[in-house]
């Protein structure tokens, strides 16, 4: 079977996906706490192709900016 992926339709790119590794040293977090952001908390969701798992490069940032808090304390 072969996977293409899907064409954003605005900017006419592929979605990136990221490896589950490539999400550990992205945001340099642990096994366990990646496994409790997609399992538990479903702060990032995943695409499951076989028994890989992968991740939206979309995801990722949305979970950045959803969490961005700027810190203006002087």
């Amino acid at each position: 079977m072969i996977h293409f992926p899907k064409i954003n339709k605005e900017d006419k790119t592929p979605n990136r996906l990221m490896s589950r590794k490539d999400v550990l040293d992205f945001f340099q977090i642990s096994e366990t706490t990646l496994y409790r952001w997609s399992m538990k908390e479903t702060k990032i969701p995943y695409i499951k192709i076989n028994r890989r798992k992968f991740y939206k490069y979309s995801d990722v940032e949305k979970l950045i900016e959803n969490n961005y808090s700027p810190n203006f304390s002087v």
